[in-house]
């Protein structure tokens, strides 16, 4: 079992006196410094993952607003991470939007248009266990450009040529 303290400003001396006073408790096998909490690292992977996806994809709220845009999103939608949270009304149109919330962010996929430009909308619902209570607080919208899925569908129905037909 490890337990964590973020105490980002404390200084060595400090450091030093608690880590004896520590290490005094029963239990207690080592005091260790670190420069990030695990949870942290974990945040930034998992950031990085997201960025590195170029697909847009946002998180909303159970009330509708949107609270995180990946870069694919900011570029695509024009999205600003400074302005979030914005109403997701504000990028897709109301009926839409409403359906997604009212559905839990269970809707089927569907095409449509964003800004002028096709994707393919997958919705998925983030839901938390609490007392057995299993309902979406909020979910994930990835949008899957038109262009890249028929890109794919060519790539899949035309295999690599091998051999001497790799050659003609």
């Amino acid at each position: 079992h490890h337990t964590y303290v973020d105490v980002p400003t404390i200084t060595r001396p400090l450091l030093e006196q608690i880590t004896s006073r520590l290490l005094n408790i029963p239990g207690i096998n080592d005091v260790v410094p670190t420069d990030r909490l695990p949870s942290e690292v974990q945040r930034a992977q998992l950031n990085a993952l997201i960025s590195a996806v170029s697909d847009p994809i946002l998180t909303v709220s159970g009330n509708g607003e949107i609270q995180f845009a990946n870069r694919g999103a900011a570029t695509a939608f024009g999205i600003d991470a400074e302005t979030l949270p914005i109403p997701l009304r504000r990028l897709l149109e109301a009926g839409l939007a409403d359906q997604v919330l009212n559905d839990g962010f269970s809707a089927p996929d569907r095409e449509l248009e964003v800004r002028g430009e096709g994707y393919i909308l997958h919705c998925t619902p983030l839901i938390y266990d609490d007392d057995d209570v299993k309902t979406p607080e909020s979910g994930v919208l990835i949008f899957q450009s038109r262009a890249r899925i028929g890109g794919i569908v060519t790539a899949l129905q035309s295999p690599g040529a091998e051999g001497f037909e790799a050659i003609l």
